[in-house]
């Protein structure tokens, strides 16, 4: 599926620009393959064994029979992972595409070995038709064992804003999104921006949601550096859980539509925003209202700084919304602070670092989130990187008196990784 879905954005990106000069076009490919090895303290991603809890047993089914949770175990994990990057240029239509495969080798957990492991793809176009209007889509695919990889609290890759950072026991998780969006500036100081989103994300055998979100802005520079901004978005959340399988030795349910469960949520935010360049190094980004969720009130909110180091970029943000979570069955409510350094040290050698700290709310469980990272490059040639890296996560969750009453013992998660390895690239240009 995720196959035929990267193939449609492809189809539909090269449908922006019928008509191009072949003259004024350029395209490069660049094949990668990194190579690392990594050890992981928490290899199923289960809370510490003192706070779990043994499941009961389904009606019917016999005493002994239902799986004790696992304990947290640990491993050295081989990771090989090909990749490619393709990109298209001519002066009104730039297209890139990027995919890569991870495939795991697993010392003493052999049976979690896998060609495929995780898997990520992506393209991002953009269309410039003439000077006042520009046109974009982005959209990928997203496939891993650990929810982890696609809640990430600090953002990676193509994630633009911080995540939940919740960590869900080892599953197979999959993640779709599209947007198209489009900007037009109807002056030097007056631009209109307005974008659609669409992301499903699943959780094998456990739960899908999907989320529509739709917003328009209208961006006014008051000063040479200053822009302020008022917007709309509307978002809908609508999740569905897998109706579970029958116990073993009992008949299937006569309606097993009964026991699926769904969700839905909608809300609508107006946000106001100013934007100061203090100086050509430090900018200051703040915007925030009112969000109608379902009758209820609450605040969307964002606050950024950047400052631009002389040979790095330093960035503080904080983040009050509402969004989605792989493998969680209704909207969280997040507020997150998160602050990253990247910084060129020399002779190769770059540093990158980040912290962050999440506060996620449901129905149905709270949970605060603790991550942190580091890594160090050093680009040894132009076609060889080494690095070495170390992450860092926390969560301790909380959770709520359920319908028959029954209360879950307050659960901590800790996970620690760590990496060291090296990324082969070879970038050339086809025309």
């Amino acid at each position: 599926m995720h196959r035929r879905f990267l193939l449609s954005l492809l189809c539909s990106t090269v449908c922006l620009a019928p008509s191009l000069a072949a003259g004024q076009a350029g395209v490069y490919v660049t094949p990668s393959l990194t190579a690392e090895e990594e050890y992981d303290d928490n290899v199923f991603s289960v809370p510490d064994e003192d706070d779990q809890v043994v499941p009961e047993e389904p009606p019917g089914q016999q005493p002994g029979t239902s799986e004790l949770p696992r304990g947290r175990e640990d491993d050295f994990i081989f990771r090989a992972t090909p990749g490619v990057e393709a990109g298209y240029s001519s002066e009104p239509v730039s297209v890139v595409g990027r995919y890569r495969v991870d495939a795991e080798q697993y010392v003493n957990h052999s049976d979690l070995s896998d060609g495929v492991a995780r898997q990520n793809g992506s393209v991002r176009a953009t269309y410039l038709p003439n000077r006042r209007l520009t046109t974009g889509l982005e959209g990928g695919f997203s496939e891993s064992k650990r929810p982890r990889d696609l809640n990430q609290l600090i953002p990676s890759g193509d994630q633009q804003l911080p995540g939940t950072g919740l960590e869900d026991p080892r599953a197979r998780v999959r993640r779709y999104f599209a947007t198209p969006n489009v900007s037009f500036r109807w002056t030097r100081r007056l631009s209109t921006d307005a974008d659609y989103s669409y992301e499903r994300s699943e959780e094998v055998g456990g739960v899908t949601s999907d989320t529509h979100a739709a917003g328009a802005r209208i961006n006014r520079r008051i000063t040479r550096r200053d822009t302020v901004d008022v917007g709309y978005g509307y978002r809908n959340f609508q999740f569905e859980e897998a109706r579970p399988a029958p116990a073993p030795g009992t008949e299937p349910v006569p309606d097993p539509e009964s026991f699926a469960n769904q969700n839905a949520s909608e809300s609508h935010v107006v946000s106001f925003g100013w934007t100061r360049e203090f100086t050509p190094r430090v900018e200051v980004v703040l915007r925030g209202g009112p969000r109608f969720t379902e009758g209820a009130i609450d605040a969307d909110a964002l606050a950024r700084l950047r400052y631009a180091l002389e040979r790095g970029d330093l960035s503080v943000q904080y983040t009050r919304t509402e969004n989605t979570a792989v493998g969680e069955l209704g909207a969280v409510r997040t507020d997150s602070v998160v602050a990253g350094i990247g910084y060129e040290v020399g002779r190769g050698v770059s540093l990158q670092g980040a912290v962050g700290y999440a506060r996620n709310e449901t129905d149905s469980f709270d949970a605060d989130v603790y991550s942190a990272n580091v890594g160090v490059d050093y680009q040894t040639r132009e076609w060889l990187k080494l690095f070495v890296s170390y992450d860092f996560s926390l969560q301790q969750e909380s959770f709520s008196t359920g319908a028959d009453g029954r209360v879950m013992p307050d659960q901590d998660t800790l996970h620690n990784l760590g990496a060291v390895g090296f990324t082969i690239t070879y970038p050339y240009r086809v025309y």
